[in-house]
């Protein structure tokens, strides 16, 4: 007697051959784990932070309509918008602005128990007519498929909403938005920042990458721009602030996320040396924020 062996999937919970999970989101964490954790380089004179993910976008798809119309006369007002009579603004959105023209949009926290501490994540869910949405402010892997279960429990418990067998679909990492920390090894680092415009250059002149600097910007930091290693066409944004602060951003997958903490780690250490000033006014700055 042949003995047959249930295969589920560790992320969503579904047999194997019923689960849609992209390959990719099992082995995330452990990518991040391995490649992105922040040590002190006694021998390069810097110290550096784990990478933190601070948000990923996510776009999937409903199998079934929802009336949305329905939907949101049943649910509180405080946490949903939805103005389906209303026109197109020709006027530009404010920078900031989450919403979508036609779209129904609702705000809910999710919160990852798998994580030590626990992870809260302020999620705002993007309905389309077509069936199609957006979720912008997901911290953790786990937490997409903890918002796609109460989302799909808050929709169908609103009677003749839509079909019962409503489910999502095509569910894809759009977006995300990490960062991290890099400083002297020094007692008060505080007022420690980078040369931005020496650190541009040696990444153009010696690395032979696409970056730009302008120290007029608002924010002026470092626009570097490194190729995906997964989708050919495709280039990650790293932004350096002078602060030593860097966001990397763009990036879909947990190994583009590495690929670039590991360069941009390994350009910074190499040089360290030649490329950190010491400025009162930025120890001053970052003692307001504590």
């Amino acid at each position: 007697m042949i003995e047959t062996v249930e295969i589920t999937c560790e992320l969503c919970g579904n047999h194997t051959f019923l689960c849609n999970c992209d390959r990719n989101w099992v082995t995330f964490d452990k990518v991040l784990h391995e490649n992105c954790n922040g040590i002190t380089d006694i021998t390069n004179n810097v110290k550096y932070t784990d990478i933190s993910i601070s948000t990923m976008t996510i776009c999937f798809n409903f199998t079934k309509l929802i009336n949305l119309t329905l939907l949101k006369e049943s649910l509180p007002e405080n946490m949903i918008k939805y103005n389906p009579g209303c026109k197109k603004s020709k006027v530009q959105k404010k920078k900031g602005t989450d919403s979508f023209y036609n779209s129904f949009d609702i705000k809910l926290t999710f919160v990852d128990r798998k994580r030590e501490p626990f992870v809260f994540s302020n999620v705002s869910i993007f309905i389309f007519p077509n069936g199609r949405a957006k979720a912008a402010g997901i911290k953790t892997i786990n937490t997409i498929y903890i918002m796609l279960e109460e989302l799909i429990n808050i929709i169908t418990s609103v009677p003749d909403c839509t079909d019962p067998d409503i489910s999502t679909e095509n569910v894809k990492i759009q977006m995300i938005c990490s960062d991290f920390k890099i400083k002297p090894i020094i007692e008060n680092p505080d007022g420690w920042c980078l040369k931005q415009e020496d650190l541009k250059n040696i990444l153009v002149n010696e690395y032979s990458k696409s970056a730009t600097f302008s120290a007029l910007s608002r924010y002026p930091g470092i626009n570097l721009k490194i190729q995906s290693t997964i989708e050919p066409l495709k280039q990650i944004s790293v932004l350096i602030f002078r602060s030593g602060s860097i966001i990397i951003t763009g990036a879909k997958n947990a190994s583009d996320i590495a690929n670039c903490y590991q360069f941009i780690i390994g350009v910074i250490s190499s040089h360290s040396v030649k490329l950190f000033y010491y400025d009162i006014n930025e120890e001053l700055k970052q003692k307001k924020k504590k």
